[in-house]
């Protein structure tokens, strides 16, 4: 019989080494996931009636149905005047309320299910769960694992090596360590690509923006550990799940072409639902531009999700968040600063036209965002969609109104243009048809992620550099 077992810690700094006891409580961590309530006010604040979150997200629906101020209150979650003795204040199983904290409202955050994941760019102290297969303690002998080599190549001027270590594992995962060395002189951040032989998921990560997509995993400095002096370090660990295997492991600089990948044009998908969940889109867009000679990198701190391909599957696609939201709260700037995106593929509005979303507050949004990406990287090059239709059975109005948003995106295009930061509109409206393009009249089938991914392929042509 295969027993769910879940590990207690809490921890105070950011830096850390996960030790695997053997008695059962939860995992704490200060990096992403995000907590249980805060991914839930993230995925389903705007709309968090809505009746698909029973289907699709059931944790958060049973949490919000339970008490919804314990997701709008996310940043109420905390104990004080334990004098540091968290594990003596805080039982076994109650880690994720801390204590059932805050007479009550977070009790439900304990509940043991199938959540979805999130992703935090800030130290949190957050709860979340790690499934361990089979009915004893973690092995206390780990099968062996072939050692980072002892003294790696010499990093050159603006540039960084990588070294990987596997610091544990037990039955069904791993934990693993990778220590980043600038070269001859300082860098102010750093990328490290690992290819395994076979796919590859991520549960927990540390002190670096991690994300898996098939067989490689991509990590990205944090906002305190980039900027190395020559020959300085900093390590970054995460656990992965599966059989430990040694991965081929390359490291990219800030401003340099190291790592082999510092002249490819990074590509951010950035959008919602039919952007991200899975968005198979992506993966045809991407191998076809590859197929055509073109060097991209696909960016964003979401790892894509299974369409039967291998594909680079980055991307910001988040599942039932408004342009509104997005802009209002400020969300962007940190996804653009662990990516620097050059160009932005932007289907944004499907959300807010559902929340009855005047055109006029989801282009000042747009605003907002474009200000945002520009401010990043003042060459920004953004191909903003006319969106899909739409025609969700419990939105009569959402046909006209996304025609609406359409009809006023070319003059908003126009109007914010730049010869240093074009923006250019990609028709996604025209000949897509919700009865034969769509799966619900809202999300695409193949069909639909064909012509998606055709119009954005056809608009890229005209951006990303000549060949030959």
């Amino acid at each position: 019989m295969l027993l769910r077992r879940t590990l207690a810690a809490v921890l105070l700094a950011v830096t850390f080494v996960m030790v695997v006891p053997s008695s059962a409580g939860a995992h704490g961590s200060v990096a992403g996931p995000v907590s249980r309530n805060y991914g839930c006010w993230q995925r389903w604040g705007s709309d968090w009636p809505a009746p698909e979150m029973a289907t699709q997200d059931p944790m958060c629906h049973q949490a919000w149905q339970a008490d919804p101020n314990a997701m709008w209150n996310w940043n109420g979650l905390y104990r004080e005047g334990v004098a540091g003795n968290h594990q003596g204040a805080i039982p076994d199983g109650q880690l994720c309320s801390a204590g059932r904290t805050g007479d009550g409202r977070y009790d439900t955050m304990d509940a043991v299910g199938d959540r979805q994941a999130g992703h935090a760019d800030q130290s949190y102290h957050v709860c979340s769960d790690i499934s361990f297969g089979g009915t004893s303690a973690a092995p206390t002998t780990p099968p062996p694992t072939t050692p980072p080599p002892t003294s790696p190549p010499p990093a050159a001027d603006g540039s960084c090596t990588a070294t990987y270590t596997v610091t544990s594992t037990w039955q069904g995962a791993f934990q693993a360590a990778v220590t980043v060395t600038a070269g001859s002189s300082p860098i102010t951040g750093w990328t490290t690509r690992l290819a395994y032989p076979g796919t590859q998921a991520v549960q927990q990560s540390w002190n670096a923006t991690v994300t898996a997509s098939g067989a490689v995993v991509s990590a990205t400095n944090a906002s305190y550990n980039g900027s190395l002096n020559a020959g300085a370090s900093a390590t970054f660990g995460f656990i992965g799940t599966g059989t430990s295997t040694t991965p081929t492991v390359t490291c990219t600089a800030a401003g340099s072409s190291g790592g082999g990948g510092g002249s490819a044009v990074k590509i951010m998908p950035l959008g919602d639902s039919i952007t991200g969940s899975p968005g198979c889109w992506r993966a045809s867009l991407h191998n076809n531009l590859v197929a055509a000679g073109h060097e991209v990198d696909m960016v964003g701190t979401l790892a894509g999700q299974g369409c039967g391909v291998a594909y680079d599957g980055d991307n910001e696609g988040h599942g039932g968040f408004l342009a509104v939201t997005i802009a209002s709260g400020t969300q962007l700037p940190p996804w653009l600063a662990a990516t620097d995106p050059d160009v932005v593929l932007m289907h944004l509005g499907t959300n807010d036209v559902w929340s009855n979303r005047s055109p006029t507050e989801i282009l000042a949004a747009f605003s907002t965002l474009l200000r945002q990406m520009r401010a990043q990287n003042p060459s920004t090059v953004l191909l903003v969609a006319k969106i899909i239709p739409m025609n969700p059975s419990n939105c009569a109005e959402c046909g006209a109104r996304a025609a609406g948003l359409n009809n006023a995106i070319p003059a908003w295009a126009a109007q914010n243009s730049t010869a240093a930061s074009p923006v250019r509109v990609v028709d996604q409206w025209t000949g897509f048809d919700t009865a034969t393009d769509t799966y619900d009249g809202v999300h695409p089938n193949d069909a639909g992620n064909a012509k998606i991914s055709a119009k954005w392929l056809a608009a890229l042509e005209t951006v990303l550099p000549r060949r030959g």
